[in-house]
Formats: C-alpha cells, structure tokens, sequence
C-alpha cells in the first residue's frame, strides 16, 4: 500500500489556494483573523454581537485582536444593552481573566478613558490606583499621563501625573521608552515653573524629540541663544513640519542675521551614515516571520502599518 502523501497535499493547498492564510509558523494571517473579528463585531443584534465575539475570543485566546473583541464587548454592553454599571463589571472581570501585562493594561487604559469622558474624578481615583498597583505595561501608564499632564489640566493634576510618569518609567523595556516618559515630566515640569527641575530631567535625554521641544523653549527664553537653536535643530530633523511650526529659520535668522547654513545644519542631523539597524524580528501582515539580521548587506523598506 503507497502511503498518502498528506503533508505535501497540505502544503500544495496551503501554496495554491490559502497563500494569505499560511505562513512560515503555520498560522492563520493575522488579516483573516481581523476578518473574522469585523464580521463579529458588525453583526446588527447585540446580543448576536456579543455572542459572537465571545466565540472569536474563545477561539483566538493569545492572539492580539481579542483585545478589540472584549473591548467591542464592553462598548455593546454599555451603549446596547444593560448600561454602564455591568460594562465596567465586565471589563473587569476580562481584566482579571488576563496574565498578559499588555492585555491588562490595554484594558485598564479602556476602563481609564470611559470614566475620563464620564466621571473625571472616578478616572483620577482609577489613576492613582494604577499607579500604586501591580499593572505594569508601559504604554498604559504613558498614555494615562498624556491625559492628566495635557492642555490646561496639567496643573490641576500635576501630583498624579508626576506618579504615573514616574510608574511608566518604571515599567519601560529600554532606553527610549523611558526617556519619552521623562521627557513628558520635563515637559510637566517646565509647564509648572519649575525650570530648574525641567533642566535636570531633560538635558541627559536631549536629542529626543520630546526632550527637545521643552528645551528648546526653555533655552531660549534663558538667553541661551545657541542652544536653543541645537535643540530646535535636532528636532526640524527628526520632525518634518516642526521647522515651520516653531519659526525656526526666523531664530536662526535672530542668532545669524544674513547667515545661511541651515538647510545643512539640518540635514547633517537627519543623515545616519554607518550605523546598523537594532536586531529586530517581526511578522509581516501574511504572518511571515523576518530577521534584520539576515538581510545584513540587502536594500530594504520597510512600511510598518497597524490596521486596528
């Protein structure tokens, strides 16, 4: 008797007709499961919604949609059906089902931000919890700040965005991420006055852009003309538009009467010559999985695109 050849059948029907749907690890594209999450979600009944989104998270546990999928959830229970009361039990109930700390602090920042729109106080209260407790996804913390240390309210919250900017800090995975933390606190700092302490958490991350922006003006209304415009330099490289938003060829223009130069100074900045990319593994929307590492000597680009 011949044996079937099952697995190269498999991998002949994977090649022919599901080339979207396989990918090296032998999973499902990622733009499927966003398919399948769509069509859940769009369904017109709220129960039915919720039903079905039940089952796409039953079915994708581990897979990063069913962040959306509980959220999708929540929103149908809260503006559907029964209100908020048990929206916000379920994405607590969902928040306490998870041990991934990017799935929870999502989560909580979807909790956070509900109650931000609705009852500003229970959201600062939710803040300070946070702060204080074992969460410790970065990005939660970050984006927390963003609302309390923003606009006008920056000083009216100062005391807890001071917290979960510090907490966000805490939690960062490497260098950069800890420095756009603390460049928001620079940035808080110097909104409050306090020039001294804004100096001290900025100038050992200049060269980022948010840490540039705040010293930029803090430079210049100090008289430190020069370095001022060092900073505004770096930050029209990393930041096309910022050169006109910020007037910079008008300071120049203050610093160097008649003295070109600065289309130079900029593009020196921009320019990276000579240095290699960080090692980076990722996945490709077909779920093809690359390393930068083996494409050492090959031109590449790269499109980072994110559909939810």
């Amino acid at each position: 008797m011949k044996r079937r050849r099952t697995g190269s059948i498999a991998a002949l029907i994977c090649f022919l007709l599901l080339p979207a749907a396989c990918s090296e690890r032998g999973e499902v594209s990622d733009l499927y499961i966003l398919e399948e999450l769509e069509t859940a979600s769009s369904v017109a009944d709220p129960e039915k919604r919720i039903e079905r989104l039940r089952i796409f998270i039953g079915n994708h546990g581990d897979h990063p949609y069913r962040i959306r999928a509980y959220t999708e959830i929540f929103e149908t229970i809260s503006e559907d059906l029964e209100g908020e009361g048990p929206a916000l039990d379920f994405l607590e109930e969902a928040i306490e089902r998870e041990s991934d700390p990017q799935a929870r602090g999502m989560l909580q920042y979807r909790r956070f931000t509900h109650l931000w729109e609705r009852d500003r106080e229970r959201a600062i209260r939710l803040a300070g919890e946070l702060a204080e407790g074992p969460e410790s996804y970065y990005r939660l913390f970050l984006y927390i700040s963003y609302h309390l240390a923003g606009g006008e309210e920056g000083g009216r919250y100062a005391g807890i965005a001071r917290r979960t900017l510090s907490k966000a800090m805490d939690a960062a995975t490497n260098d950069a991420e800890r420095a756009r933390a603390a460049a928001l606190l620079g940035g808080l700092e110097w909104k409050l006055g306090n020039e001294e302490r804004a100096l001290e958490i900025l100038e050992p991350i200049a060269g980022t852009t948010a840490a540039d922006e705040s010293l930029g003006e803090i430079y210049w209304k100090r008289g430190e003309r020069e370095k001022a415009l060092e900073a505004y330099i770096r930050l029209a490289a990393a930041a096309p538009g910022v050169r006109e938003e910020r007037s910079i060829d008008s300071l120049y223009a203050l610093v160097h009467p008649g003295g070109g130069g600065l289309d130079g100074l900029i593009w020196e900045k921009r320019i990276i010559c000579c240095e290699e990319l960080v090692p980076h593994r990722f996945v490709d929307i077909e779920g093809r999985a690359y390393d930068l590492a083996r494409m050492k000597g090959r031109r590449l680009v790269l499109m980072v695109w994110q559909p939810t």
